[in-house]
């Protein structure tokens, strides 16, 4: 019987070991105080920018795109000032981790744009466990999907039970 939710997914015969999520906490990992500032200075001008050009409000293309340029700047000022965070946590509140018998499986739902990956486990599939606060399970395995090969379970409270798991697929005794 296949898991809800797996209809045509799963191959005859392979079932889920295992579903989890990465921690949705906002974290700060790898956090640059000069990339911060100079975000800040960036959304700046880019806002002074922006202010001046809707003052400015001209006749013709220049009217529209003086205003445009300036919210392109000011996204990735925001982006650089710190936005990243936020979209990080966001993107991990949004994806869900699954492990098979066979694969393994990310799956993300970002504005409606739903995706899911696969890689399959086997035994020449490397597996390292990242430690840290927050461990992340890295997996190097065949890719069905075109694209890179390399993987990653990030921010798992059970990061080591899920690496036992995954030794287990590999192994064959899972």
């Amino acid at each position: 019987m296949t898991a809800p939710g797996w209809e045509g997914v799963l191959e005859p015969g392979e079932r889920v070991l295992w579903q989890g999520q990465p921690d949705g906490a906002l974290h700060f990992d790898g956090f640059e105080i000069g990339q911060t500032v100079f975000g800040v200075a960036f959304a700046g001008f880019a806002l002074f920018f922006l202010w001046q050009g809707m003052g400015a409000v001209a006749d013709g293309p220049q009217g529209i795109l003086f205003p445009l340029v300036a919210l392109v700047f000011l996204v990735v000022g925001a982006n650089l000032a710190g936005g990243r965070y936020f979209l990080d946590c966001w993107k991990r509140r949004n994806t869900h981790y699954s492990l098979t018998t066979r694969r393994a499986f990310i799956a993300t739902n970002l504005l409606g744009w739903r995706r899911l990956r696969e890689w399959r486990i086997d035994a020449s599939t490397k597996v390292d466990l990242v430690p840290g606060p927050w461990p992340s399970l890295g997996f190097t395995g065949s890719r069905t999907a075109p694209g890179a090969a390399r993987a990653s379970f990030d921010y798992l409270e059970d990061a080591r039970a899920v690496q036992a798991l995954m030794r287990s697929v590999q192994a064959g005794t899972a």
